[in-house]
């Protein structure tokens, strides 16, 4: 799924892990230079697990999330509550972005940005929705 949204694309995973917060993230990106890709896509995928055991994560929290989207949060899915935003190409690039939380101390973020070409894959807006659910799915209930 990753070689098809972002192919050739270099995997940077990194994580900050304390006593009560921290966080898993893998960046996806096709430029083999900042910005510079020769390939036919040029493409930007990251993807976060986080958790907060102070609670950070509470509808003041995710309502801000969502309304930075302009989404409403949702109790659809994935997750308890999760707000999403397709946003097809403006002249520069096509971007979908995530939010979901898994109570009030679990929380995942998924961002994809297509630079080239200007229409996306075939499947990609269903292969990012199943890869964000899976993300949301991996977090503690």
């Amino acid at each position: 799924m990753v070689d098809r949204l972002a192919p050739g694309g270099y995997r940077v995973p990194s994580d900050a892990l304390g006593r009560l917060s921290g966080y898993k993230r893998c960046i996806v990106d096709t430029a083999n230079e900042p910005f510079i890709s020769t390939g036919p896509v040029r493409s930007f995928l990251q993807l976060e697990v986080a958790v907060d055991g102070s609670g950070l994560y509470g509808e003041a929290w995710r309502s801000s999330r969502c309304a930075e989207l302009g989404a409403e949060p949702t109790p659809a899915g994935p997750g308890d509550v999760s707000c999403l935003e397709v946003a097809g190409w403006d002249g520069s690039e096509i971007r979908i972005k995530g939010w979901a939380w898994v109570g009030d101390r679990y929380q995942a973020w998924l961002i994809y940005r297509l630079f080239k070409p200007d229409e996306l894959p075939d499947g990609a807006e269903r292969d990012l929705r199943e890869l964000f659910a899976a993300a949301v799915d991996s977090l503690p209930t």
